[in-house]
């Protein structure tokens, strides 16, 4: 039982469970093994974060850690050691303009092939200039774009609108995909070879 609150968000992430609140998140460890056929025994939880996420389709695990956003409307990095790093803070304006229900809708999505190393981030904001035109946007963190004293940097893709993000496998292609929330459907990127998707992560 988790006891700060409903869970917001769950995914695994370097072997190892992570559970979200509103406010905290949690690691979940053990074996999960059954006590007389009923119930877990030897799960534990240990709470890692002293942040929360804001949704269950906010948060990705990518070769370079866990990123989720807060309901304080901070984007954290956990590179699985020291302190959190502070992504989103070159588009902190964006998070700020997204209201408290379209914060929830965001979804961030790693993609590493064609070697590339995209967290992809579908919200719903205005651009950086205005409050207006607020619309979903495809925001771009990419860690190629790594610096003194920076994880990466971001960029928006502008020529398409997009709330949802996945990966599709046709024959020999991988594609990846993203949706909005009419059923329009965009290739983003392809690999010809899987076997270069799992080298270029």
């Amino acid at each position: 039982v988790i006891p700060d609150g409903a869970i917001t968000a769950i995914r695994f992430h370097e072997d190892t469970l992570y559970a979200f609140t509103a406010k905290n998140g949690y690691a979940i460890i053990g074996g999960g093994a059954l006590l007389d056929d009923r119930a877990i025994r030897d799960l534990k939880k240990i709470r890692q974060f002293t942040e929360g996420c804001i949704g269950k389709k906010a948060i990705a695990s990518t070769p370079f850690g866990l990123a989720w956003p807060t309901p304080g409307r901070k984007l954290w990095l956990w590179t699985g050691q020291g302190e959190l790093a502070d992504i989103g803070f070159d588009i902190q304006p964006q998070l700020e303009r997204a209201t408290a229900t379209d914060i929830r809708e965001t979804f961030l999505y790693w993609w590493g092939g064609n070697n590339r190393k995209w967290l992809l981030m579908a919200i719903r904001t205005t651009d950086y200039e205005s409050d207006t035109n607020s619309q979903f946007r495809i925001l771009v963190f990419d860690f190629d774009l790594a610096g003194q004293n920076k994880l990466g940097g971001w960029y928006e893709l502008t020529d398409v609108v997009a709330t949802c993000f996945s990966e599709y496998l046709d024959g020999n292609h991988r594609l990846l995909l993203a949706g909005d929330d009419v059923g329009n459907i965009y290739q983003l990127d392809v690999i010809a070879s899987p076997t270069h998707l799992q080298r270029s992560a």
